[in-house]
């Protein structure tokens, strides 16, 4: 089976137009004109006769598109295995119709932008001159003003200011509204917050060098500048106790069983694994301190540069050094860290890593990088690869997701974040992670909380305030072992702080105690203490609380408990002025409130397809990491921060440690080990029942078991689909792969049925749930399976009675194996409802036209703009012009319903259901089997229209030469040489097209403060997609979305709407 790219004949539309709002973070948008475009292998282009022998299928469509006249610009090749075509310019969407015309084209997909969640960029434009003089000029740069996005190097020579503080400072470093450094979230938890700190820092440009400073350990590494942009050329800074390394308590490893691989002797040594994300800062210690050969970060490659935005060119380089965005860093040291003070080594420590930069300072990219970094890192052999990286998707046909698709069925294990939009609840899946085979984690809340203790000068017992690192390692120090008075405001209850100060007190040398009430944010109240020159904060949590556990880089700031600030604002108001010492003492503090719970922000399943979101939970709040080193941007070495970025590199190191241990093993080894062995979490600490597997797919990872498990069961997970295409007979297969018989019982496992939507809107984190559950028979309770023997076993599933499917509810659970030191859990999920039925258009928010008006000049800002919602995710969106007195043949009515007969997509729906169960072999064999034979050709064509061009050509395969491309344009534009039968949808009567777009995501609540709220288009720039003018007339939009698995053919499977008459007058 081919795993083609997704043609978008329907988004033809981006050249001049906007295609959909750009959210402020964590998504995409198309870059007008540039196309990513598929191109058959010199291989089947000559066995094809279309190509010549030893002459490059670029060099053949080059050739063709320069003969036909097609004005274009080669901005990127891709030329491997996994992907053989180029990134275009062109400008024409008459020559993109060209193009798609020439035989040997297979796939046209727009080039988009992406851009990482949640980075708190530069800190600029403010100053406070206290802390200038205590530190000299180390932190110009720091206080210096200049571009948030501006480089490393460029802001580290800015000179220090006297102006007065920015808002617009405050905003990044201590949060706008809620104390998470990025205006999003609610003031208790934070996704990807990137602030650091560190231990005191020098100045140097030579060689690694090693001293011994006043009892600590001063490692300091530099190496050659970065032709991309960046400058490595850094003092990295490690403060350690002059004992070695202890342990803290502080690691995630135990939480996954990654301890119990690690202490078998299984630290990945021989495993190369892939990190396409930003680069990283390998200067630092436990990152190695050096790049290439022999070093932790071994190789990788910089696609970007530093200022890359999205539309200028890109700087490349062979060196992805990176002290700028300190994403890949984060994930470098999850994977790979040497062991180090804080007592959090990675995963796999002895793995070779490779850095494939795609994010630039900014946290730009686009997924044709993306994609150049993927097929890289195949081409370089890496036996893992990580993609902590995504945008809102839910569809497996996105060109990202497609790549990695082939990537896995090549050999390679992917493994890649599930996505921090939680909150907007679910079917909101994120590409890479919607692509066949890729291990998608999702984060499980930390069961620890690292904090450290502190010596009260008064006598009593020592005080724990929640922060991995002690104030005597931060970036701006308090003094070790040194009583530093605390200041308490005479008030009994504790200052809220989130007013100016009473008094306006001089704070030098004292920590400001403050509560955790108030209507501010955290970040307001250590705006305040620092502002008034405290030298520390501390915050009394409210009682029965989650502590917010943060790090800002100016100011030493951490939380306790109710009961230790009731004690010191108690001291305090009896005279005895208590004071605190700080020194490295860690302490591990029981998270009873969530932890071993689902996360809030981790991504919820199921896909549009009906495929799970999440594979494995993996812990991901409060991970501390290795961060970049560069004052200027307050990056201080180490970071605890939040987000399934970190889920997924802590499963590409597990994916590393399983390989070591059974070397060969394909990525649907892993997956289904990873999967199978899992444990399922509970909705709550107080709420035993466990949560939907659309939320924590399998459960939360078992890395020794899954490498030692004796027992293993195909399939990996049961996908039940929805009413319409019930799968309700199933076959599990357990293979014994012990050394000696054993009888296993079989067992049913339901979880809470998740409803989905409330009143027509999805509902958002956390979803509600009913606990109707589905019923299932298994016809054999208990089987003996012989060594190396299998047994097939059937299970009869009865779909949850009772339910509402306007709510989509999502039932699920587990048929769980017991048996020997086995416990195995096989996931299953399915739809009560018909997902072809499910409204697409949102009619509670209906598509309206902003600014509207009776007529438009199509210039200075006179245009048309529809805005519209999606309540469900479509394969395709259209937006028509039609005559203003249509008739249309059909009345537009937001919800349009599907014939009863099984269109092709319906047909494609079952039959990769059906074979989702055998996706292994399919992987392994690159076909679907359907048979010994391989797939019939009625399956193939379903299949390529599915994987490749899906609507694109109903009945003709894609084989080469067949026009398949051209076929579908032919639904749009009125070209030479069209079929004659092209549908009920044919019959509409347009004027012409001015919006397409493919595989869209729903929209969402903004419930994560993402943005990705509504879709909007604006009729700017006066043309058809095909480039040519709109004469001035009388007009109508037709705006049409198709249902999930409709035929693009039939009008009846699209949703639509008519928009009010509207004149064009220029």
């Amino acid at each position: 089976m081919k795993l083609l790219l997704s043609v978008a004949a329907w988004s033809l539309t981006a050249v001049g137009v906007i295609a959909q709002t750009a959210p402020p973070s964590g998504s995409s948008t198309i870059i007008p004109g540039q196309w990513i475009v598929e191109f058959e292998d010199s291989a089947s282009m000559s066995a094809a006769g279309l190509g010549r022998r030893n002459v490059r299928p670029h060099d053949e469509i080059y050739a063709s598109l320069t003969k036909r006249g097609v004005v274009y610009d080669v901005d990127r090749e891709y030329s491997s295995p996994v992907f053989t075509g180029a990134v275009l310019s062109i400008p024409s969407d008459s020559d993109l119709t060209t193009l798609a015309s020439i035989p040997g084209i297979m796939a046209i997909s727009p080039v988009r932008l992406i851009v990482v969640p949640d980075v708190v960029q530069q800190p600029t434009g403010w100053s406070h001159p206290s802390k200038r003089d205590l530190f000299g000029g180390l932190f110009g740069g720091l206080f210096g003003g200049g571009d948030a996005s501006a480089s490393a190097s460029a802001s580290a020579s800015a000179s220090a200011s006297e102006s007065s503080p920015s808002p617009n400072l405050f905003d990044q470093i201590f949060g706008n509204g809620n104390g998470n450094g990025n205006g999003k979230g609610n003031g208790k938890k934070h996704k990807h917050s990137s602030s650091s700190q560190a231990a005191a820092s020098t100045s140097s440009t030579g060689a690694m060098t090693t001293t011994t400073i006043a009892g600590t350990t001063t490692t300091t590494t530099a190496t050659g500048s970065s032709s991309g942009g960046s400058t490595s050329t850094q003092t990295s800074v490690e403060v350690a106790p002059t004992a070695a390394y202890g342990n803290t308590g502080f690691s995630t490893l135990p939480q996954f069983q990654g301890d119990k691989l690690q202490a078998a002797g299984y630290l990945g040594q021989g495993i190369k694994i892939g990190i396409v994300d930003s680069g990283v800062d390998y200067t630092q210690a436990a990152l190695g301190g050096c790049f290439g050969g022999n070093c932790k970060i071994a190789g990788g490659y910089d696609f970007v540069g530093n200022n890359f935005n999205g539309s200028n060119t890109p700087v490349t380089s062979s060196d992805p050094f990176d002290n700028c965005f300190s994403h890949g860093t984060i994930v470098a040291g999850i994977i790979g860290a040497n062991d180090n003070i804080y007592g959090v080594p990675g995963v796999a420590p002895d793995a070779s890593l490779y850095a494939y930069r795609v994010f630039s300072c900014s946290g730009a990219t686009t997924d044709a990088i993306v994609i150049d970094a993927m097929q890289k890192a195949y081409n370089d052999g890496m036996d893992v690869i990580n993609l902590s990286l995504g945008e809102p998707s839910g569809w497996s046909e996105t060109p990202i997701s497609v790549v990695a698709s082939r990537i896995v069925a090549m050999g390679t294990t992917i493994t890649t974040s599930a996505g921090n939009s939680g909150q907007d609840g679910a079917f909101y899946a994120f590409a890479p992670g919607t692509g066949f085979g890729t291990i998608v984690a999702g984060s499980s809340d930390n069961e620890i909380i690292a904090a450290n203790q502190a010596t009260v000068s008064t006598g009593h017992a020592p005080i724990t305030y929640y922060s991995f690192q002690s104030f005597n390692l931060h970036a701006f120090p308090l003094p070790a072992n040194t009583p530093v008075p605390v200041y308490t405001f005479n008030n009994a209850t504790g200052y809220d702080g989130c007013a100016p100060l009473p008094g306006t007190p001089d704070l030098q040398g004292q920590i400001a105690l403050l509560s955790a009430d108030g209507p501010c944010s955290i970040g307001d109240k250590a705006k305040g203490a620092y502002f008034s020159g405290a030298s520390a904060v501390l915050i009394i949590n409210t009682e029965n609380t989650a502590p917010y556990i943060r790090l800002f880089p100016l100011i030493p700031y951490a939380m306790i408990s109710a009961e230790d600030g009731a004690y010191l604002l108690e001291a305090a108001a009896q005279g005895l002025n208590p004071e605190l010492s700080f020194a490295f003492s860690p302490v591990v503090v029981p998270n009873n409130f969530t932890g071993g719970t689902t996360t809030f922000f981790s991504e919820i399943g199921p896909t549009n397809e009906l495929f799970l979101a999440s594979d494995v939970m993996i812990p991901g709040t409060q991970i501390i990491s290795v961060f970049p080193f560069n004052p200027s941007l307050s990056f201080f070495n180490w970071s605890i921060t939040d987000g399934t970025s970190w889920s997924s590199a802590f499963a590409a190191g597990s994916a590393a440690l399983y390989l070591q241990q059974h070397p060969g093993s394909s990525p649907w080894d892993i997956k289904s080990a990873f999967e199978q062995t899992a444990v399922a979490l509970p909705v709550s600490l107080s709420d035993s029942s466990l949560q939907s597997v659309a939320v924590q797919g399998s459960g939360k990872l078992q890395l020794s078991n899954a490498a030692n498990r004796a027992l293993s069961v195909t399939p990996p997970e049961i996908l039940l689909n929805d009413t319409a295409n019930f799968c309700s007979f199933q076959t599990i297969t357990l293979t014994n792969n012990g050394n000696s018989g054993q009888l296993y019982t079989i067992t049913h496992v339901p979880a809470d049925t998740a409803l989905t939507i409330s009143n027509g809107q999805f509902n958002n984190e956390p979803v509600p749930t009913t606990g109707t559950t589905a019923n299932v028979w298994i016809t054999l309770s208990e089987v003996y399976v012989w060594p190396g023997g299998s047994v097939p076993v059937i299970v009869n599933f009865y779909q949850p009675d009772g339910l509402d499917p306007s709510q989509l509810p999502v039932y699920s659970g587990w048929i769980n194996i017991q048996g020997g030191n086995d416990n195995i859990n096989v996931p299953y999920l399915g739809v009560a409802a018909d997902m072809s039925s499910q409204p697409i258009l949102d009619s509670q928010n209906q598509p309206s036209i902003q600014n509207a008006s009776s007529s438009y000049s199509l210039s200075n800002g006179d245009y048309p703009t529809v805005v519209f919602r999606l309540l469900n995710g479509s394969p395709v969106v259209l937006i028509d012009l039609v005559d203003a007195d249509v008739n249309l043949g059909f009345s537009p009515n937001y919800n349009s319903k599907r014939d009863a007969t099984a269109s092709t997509f319906e047909k494609l729906h079952q039959s990769r259901r059906v074979t989702k169960s055998r996706l292994e072999r399919e992987v392994e064999n690159a076909v679907v089997e359907t048979g010994d034979e391989g797939p019939t050709a009625e399956e193939r064509d379903l299949l390529n229209l599915n994987l490749g061009n899906i609507g694109l050509n109903v009945s003709v395969s894609l084989s080469i030469g067949n026009g398949g491309i051209l076929n579908t344009l032919c639904l749009f534009f009125p070209l030479p040489n069209c079929p004659q039968n092209q549908g009920t949808f044919s019959n509409v009567p347009t004027v012409g097209n001015v919006y397409q777009q493919t595989w869209n995501a729903r929209s969402s609540s903004n419930a994560d403060g993402e943005g990705n709220y509504d879709y909007t288009f604006a009729l700017s720039n006066g043309t058809f997609t095909n480039n040519t003018a709109i004469p001035n007339g009388n007009y109508r939009f037709l705006l049409r979305a198709l249902h999930i698995f409709g035929d693009m053919t039939n009008e009846s499977d699209y949703d639509a709407w008519l928009s009010q008459s509207f004149t064009i007058s220029r």
